[in-house]
């Protein structure tokens, strides 16, 4: 019985300890961890950038990534842009308040179905 007491108390031990790890909480002092796939005002704000291609460039370039044949589109304010990621040098970055990419399955799901390979959403202020 004794035994069996014993082998609870290793098992909430590791148990314990195996959360600790993987929670990955803690005392970070780089700041509040950037989401991959949303670039807020305030990072905008840090540079002093010349459009919004060079915005997604410097801060998330993975965004720019071609994942298939058709391309990435790009929606401000939830209007297509017919130039693609190439509109991205027309918007000025002092007019953005996110930019967000959205995978294929969110992109299809909230745009139609010509956004397979993703999609850049800007909202402007």
């Amino acid at each position: 019985m004794r035994s069996m007491k014993r082998l609870q108390i290793i098992a909430c031990v590791v148990v314990l300890f195996v959360m600790g790890c993987a929670g990955g909480g803690g005392v970070s002092d780089t700041g509040p961890r950037k989401q991959r796939n949303l670039i807020t005002q305030d990072e905008i704000a840090t540079k002093d950038f010349r459009n919004a291609h060079e915005v997604i460039q410097v801060l998330r370039p993975q965004m720019l990534r071609v994942r298939g044949s058709i391309g990435i589109a790009v929606f401000v304010n939830g209007i297509k842009m017919s130039n693609g990621t190439q509109s991205l040098y027309d918007i000025s970055p002092t007019s953005i308040g996110e930019i967000r990419f959205l995978n294929s399955f969110d992109a299809t799901a909230r745009f139609g179905t010509d956004n397979a390979d993703g999609a850049i959403s800007i909202t402007t202020k």
